[in-house]
């Protein structure tokens, strides 16, 4: 039976302004895989505005932003759609509060990737930037707070979406921008955000300072972050043991 959390809750009650920095790791932002498939710069340019064109178009309250803020509401989305979207609704842009948070969530689906094929892919490295953007969301709420989170269990359920999906439906219902809520794939407990609209962002680029070079290495047991170019090299390693419930890797999560 889905709960109906934002009913229980009373959400609208609870809507507040949010502000903070979320933290977002993607595949490596530099324009390196074309230029290998291709003679000369002029021929990469032209085969980069080629792959631009076979991309969704962007709308009209996309247009100004960096690619990284606006790319995940471009894309229809998943199979079984997100968290706190329907595989009916607009996409949504996630994010963290902090780089181990995550770096976790990075983790689990990319053991999840991996573990989906019987095959036996060995060790794979895997480029990654992480970055931050400014939030200041005029809508929101915080899902990681009470009375929230007396529903944690159902709202960050490793396994199924039925009620988060559903307490999204009830957010978008009321207008709001963005949310925090507690994640389901860091063992410390820590928050994620979830965007809405393209207003939630405090500027329209990431924050400059903020880039990193991160490598992650990933086999069918274990993922490991190493930061590069830092002059410690940190390194954030995660089992498939982190991920699993009674031994087995969630994936799908429906």
């Amino acid at each position: 039976m889905v709960l109906e959390i934002w009913k229980k809750c009373d959400g609208e009650k609870h809507i507040r302004e949010i502000n903070e920095t979320a933290w977002r790791i993607v595949e490596l932002q530099e324009k390196i895989s074309t230029r290998k498939l291709v003679d000369s710069i002029a021929e990469q340019k032209a085969l980069e505005e080629l792959i631009e064109e076979s991309k969704p178009a962007i709308s009209i309250s996309q247009i100004g932003f960096h690619p990284l803020l606006y790319t995940p509401f471009r894309y229809p989305p998943l199979k079984h759609g997100s968290r706190f979207g329907k595989k009916t609704e607009p996409s949504l842009w996630y994010g963290s509060l902090s780089i181990a948070t995550a770096t976790a969530e990075k983790a689990f689906y990319q053991l999840a990737f991996i573990n989906a094929s019987a095959g036996n892919f060995g060790f794979v490295t895997s480029p990654m930037t992480i970055f931050s953007v400014k939030l200041k969301i005029i809508k929101g709420v915080k899902l990681n707070e009470e009375p929230f989170t007396q529903y944690k269990e159902e709202m960050s359920s490793p396994t199924n979406y039925g009620n988060s999906q559903l307490l999204g439906t009830r957010m978008r219902t009321s207008n709001l921008d963005g949310f925090t809520f507690i994640s389901a794939r860091d063992a410390k407990m820590g928050v994620n955000i979830g965007l809405f609209k393209m207003n939630a962002f405090a500027n329209k680029n990431p924050d400059a300072r903020s880039f990193q070079t991160w490598q992650c290495n990933t086999t069918k047991i274990n993922v490991e972050f190493i930061q590069t170019g830092s002059v410690k090299d940190p390194v954030i390693t995660f089992l498939i043991q982190d991920f699993q419930i009674d031994g087995v890797l969630p994936f799908p999560a429906i």
